[in-house]
């Protein structure tokens, strides 16, 4: 076996032929980026939010009922399940936040991303 001594420009024709090119693919927002500025990621958030923190309290109260807790963690737990069934149905029913983002509730609009173009409000 002969080894044969190539130029630098052969060396650079055959790594150009070995070169798969590959498609330029669409770039995404990273996930906390998407988080603070997609709308839907908000919503489902904001909402699972509200009725993960009713179910928590229904589970919560159900055991205390089922595994006969002392009647001071009852009450507690009764009482945490109201005021959580209240603030679900305050969100639910107002809708003040849920058609925002993250960035414009907690940030005020101070981060801002080229994958999402701020909407034009009237005003």
């Amino acid at each position: 076996m002969k080894l044969k001594k190539m130029t630098a420009e052969e060396q650079g024709i055959r790594l150009k032929a070995k070169l798969v090119k590959k498609k330029p693919q669409k770039l995404k927002p990273s996930f906390s980026e998407w988080l603070m500025h997609d709308k839907f990621a908000f919503k489902v958030i904001y909402l699972m939010g509200a009725f993960g923190g009713l179910l928590v309290t229904l589970t919560l109260l159900g055991m205390s009922f089922m595994l006969d807790f002392h009647i001071t963690f009852k009450v507690l737990f009764g009482i945490l399940t109201i005021w959580q069934g209240w603030m679900a149905y305050g969100i639910v029913q107002k809708r003040k936040y849920i058609s925002s983002t993250v960035n414009d509730i907690a940030y005020k609009g101070k981060y801002e991303s080229p994958y999402y173009k701020k909407e034009a409000t009237p005003q």
